[in-house]
């Protein structure tokens, strides 16, 4: 809801907290419940008001939730949908604070570059570890079954029940003690993981995020487009999956050329210059 979107670019100093209701009512318009917003902070002391939590932008937390979103889509699938076996996941990361050191950048030591250096090491996606632990549980949930299977040959089901019903020491997101057989059930791999990341920019300032104008909106969307073709391009090609490649991008170019929106001459531009380079590059093998 809106409040959440607000909430995830309440950027600190920059921006005030974002109040958002402890318990959300969905079924309330966005008026009404600015108007209840405004009636508690009259009514109540603003340093300790009732119903509502303050929230800054998450990336100061973590900016690239990615253990929070695998714990979510196991949640979803089991006391959701209430499936057998939950299906794998493919995960995109859109990273807006690139690795300067890519580019070969400087890095300079004013003031300003300086902070907004330290900015980009703090926000920047710190995922690697968490997709390396999600795959070494993976190859321990795969090994496990399979020296089950042997044990259960062995071993009577009573036995195996007993020492999967006991718990460990890792706790679940709810607090309550894992027991082992959580560790063989409800498990899922990671099947993608792809990361969009923002070409860095010399030009970089601190306070980027609060850069409004509409010159500067227009180049991080036109950067972003163009980032974004490139890694899904990328991918494909690594796959060796070209003529798909060349395809999706004539589907792409169709379907914007279809819906006439705002940046359907720039998007259309990007798609085609990125084709033309796919065609290059094919020459060039």
């Amino acid at each position: 809801m809106v409040e959440h979107v607000i909430a995830s670019a309440s950027v600190p100093i920059h921006y005030d907290y974002t109040f958002v209701p402890i318990r959300y009512e969905y079924n309330i318009s966005d008026e009404e419940r600015e108007n209840r917003l405004r009636f508690d902070l009259k009514q109540q002391s603003q340093d300790n008001i009732e119903n509502y939590r303050r929230f800054w932008d998450g990336g100061i937390l973590s900016n690239t939730p990615l253990r929070d979103l695998i714990q979510s889509h196991q949640d979803y699938w089991t006391e959701v949908e209430d499936v057998v076996e939950i299906p794998d996941l493919e995960v995109y990361i859109v990273d807006v604070w690139p690795w300067m050191e890519k580019e070969n950048y400087p890095i300079r030591p004013d003031y300003d570059s300086v902070i907004d250096r330290k900015n980009g090491l703090v926000y920047q996606d710190k995922t690697p570890y968490d997709e390396k632990v999600a795959n070494i549980i993976s190859d321990y949930y795969t090994l496990t079954k399979e020296l089950l299977n042997l044990a259960e040959k062995k071993a009577t089901a009573d036995e195996i029940k007993n020492i999967l019903d006991k718990t460990g020491k890792s706790l679940h997101h709810t607090g309550a003690k894992r027991q082992y057989r959580s560790l063989l059930e409800d498990r899922f791999e990671i099947k993608k993981l792809i990361r969009i990341e923002r070409s860095g920019d010399p030009d970089d300032i601190s306070n980027k995020w609060c850069d409004s104008s509409k010159r500067t909106k227009d180049l991080l969307l036109r950067q972003g487009v163009e980032d974004a073709l490139k890694t899904l391009v990328d991918d494909l090609k690594i796959n060796n999956k070209i003529p798909e490649v060349a395809l999706q991008l004539d589907k792409f170019i169709s379907i914007i050329k279809i819906e006439k929106g705002t940046d359907s001459e720039m998007l259309i531009e990007i798609a085609e210059k990125t084709k033309n380079k796919l065609q290059d590059d094919q020459i060039a093998d």
